[in-house]
């Protein structure tokens, strides 16, 4: 990854700051999972992403919740998803979720690693 300082215009609907799917601009997020601290937001350019979300819980150092979305809703419910699973590694789109539920610390599984490879491939 590399990491460039670069000024664009915002992309603004009903007063949020949104992602910009046309030029390759998401928006992402931090989620702290051990405070009750507003997300951090930022946005990354040439990702790829051109729908829907991805979300983990698997983040060196702090383990916090790390989202990279084409629209705020799918972003929300990346997050979600993660929380409700107490952790994992997710994919979602307008209609379908399929993530790898991480219930140890939000950062391990507590199923065999034949199970957790085929979820993953999946």
């Amino acid at each position: 990854m590399v990491t460039n300082k670069l000024i664009e215009k915002a992309t603004i609907k009903n007063g949020n700051l949104i992602s910009n799917t046309n030029n390759d601009i998401l928006k992402m997020a931090v989620v702290n999972r051990y405070e009750n601290k507003p997300p951090a937001i930022a946005f990354i350019k040439n990702f790829g992403l051109k729908a829907g979300a991805i979300a983990s819980s698997v983040g060196h150092d702090s383990h916090n919740i790390i989202v990279v979305g084409a629209s705020d809703e799918a972003i929300c419910s990346a997050v979600n998803l993660i929380i409700e699973n107490k952790g994992g590694i997710c994919a979602v789109s307008d209609s379908k979720e399929k993530i790898v539920p991480l219930p140890v610390a939000g950062i391990m599984s507590d199923k065999d690693a034949t199970t957790i490879g085929k979820a993953y491939a999946n």
